[in-house]
């Protein structure tokens, strides 16, 4: 398991002996901020992708000799970008875990804290 799932996940004897009000934990402004901070990382990302999937595509094909001018040595234009979604996807995948760590987690956990029922055994 990755150390991003690592450390956000509490003991596993832990998690059996709890019981989290879900209702009340979906209703809760906390949760509801969470939603929103969600939305300001992905409707960027998802902006982005568009552009470097469809408007670049839509781009060339206006002009096709784009596609097939030399960039560096034998590389043309089409080898180089489509190289470089890879790094793009695996960068914007790293940034979101991040911001995700940094700004939702610690909210998660005060929710699940604040929610919690503890299990009479």
């Amino acid at each position: 398991m990755s150390d991003v799932m690592m450390e956000h996940n509490t003991d596993a004897a832990d998690e059996a002996r709890k019981k989290i009000n879900w209702q009340e934990a979906y209703d809760s402004p906390e949760f509801q901020k969470i939603k929103k901070k969600r939305l300001v990382f992905i409707i960027p990302a998802v902006i982005l992708v568009f552009f470097l999937f469809f408007i670049l595509f839509w781009v060339q094909s206006f002009n096709p000799a784009l596609a097939t001018k030399a960039v560096a040595g034998d590389a043309n234009f089409a080898f180089v970008y489509s190289m470089l979604i890879f790094p793009i996807v695996w960068i914007s995948g790293m940034l979101y875990i991040l911001y995700v760590r940094k700004t939702i987690y610690p909210i998660e956990d005060k929710i699940q804290e604040k929610y919690t029922i503890a299990k009479e055994e």
